[in-house]
């Protein structure tokens, strides 16, 4: 059977009331499940600066070659700091950091997380080959706005201890951005919400259309016309 503009325009009016009220429904529901069952996640970026141990961020204009030394180094310590062993330290800093502190409400963590948990939640972005800088980005996954601060805080703070053979007598790390609560990247609301709004329309469109395709029942002329290919002499009314 051939489906016809006309017959899609049909189905269309047939449905539009179904349409809307699956829409409505079925972005209520996305809604809710956005809200009370997907896992959040937050993002908190840091950026840092490589300085000579013998001089000042202002020096490193007059380092010969400091940049492409820099870019160099900071590919290197990406390599060496995306392990577990690292995200033990981030860990294990925030615990002793939180020991030491009374009443310390800034380095604690809402949700439990492992080293190999956080390797997956970390992000150093390394410089491409032709760049040349001594500054470097890292941004932190967590599953608070809290946690993702805290984390990449510590992070920041282990980074020397991590990497002290590969900068030993060279670089030291500074903080050139500290990082800031976390951002909710995931989920979307506004995403999740519009594609429910689509598929509560679009199904019963579609389950309507296939029961017009399926349903061979003659209730029109056109029905008539489109099967027998005999002329329609008369019709009989309906009393």
């Amino acid at each position: 059977m051939e489906i016809s503009v006309k017959d899609l325009w049909s189905v269309f009016k047939k449905s539009a009331l179904f349409m809307v009220i699956g829409a409505i429904l079925l972005s209520l529901v996305f809604w809710c499940y956005t809200a009370t069952a997907v896992q959040k996640v937050y993002r908190s970026s840091a950026k840092y600066i490589l300085v000579p141990k013998s001089g000042t961020v202002g020096d490193l204009a007059a380092m010969n070659n400091s940049l492409v030394v820099g870019g160099k180094l900071i590919r290197t310590l990406g390599d060496s700091l995306m392990n577990e062993k690292t995200m033990e330290s981030v860990l294990r800093f925030v615990e002793e950091r939180h020991a030491q502190l009374e009443n310390d409400e800034v380095y604690v963590l809402e949700n439990k997380y492992t080293a190999a948990t956080l390797l997956s939640l970390f992000t150093f972005v390394v410089p491409s080959n032709e760049e040349v800088t001594t500054v470097f980005t890292v941004q932190c996954r967590a599953y608070s706005a809290a946690d993702a601060q805290v984390l990449l805080d510590a992070f920041g703070n282990v980074i020397n201890e991590r990497s002290e053979k590969l900068l030993s007598g060279v670089f030291h790390v500074e903080t050139s951005m500290a990082p800031k609560s976390g951002v909710l990247i995931s989920p979307s609301m506004v995403t999740n919400v519009l594609l429910g709004a689509i598929l509560g329309a679009v199904l019963p469109y579609a389950a309507i259309l296939l029961y017009s395709v399926l349903d061979t029942r003659i209730k029109t002329e056109d029905d008539v016309k489109n099967r027998f290919a005999y002329p329609i002499l008369g019709q009989i009314p309906r009393l």
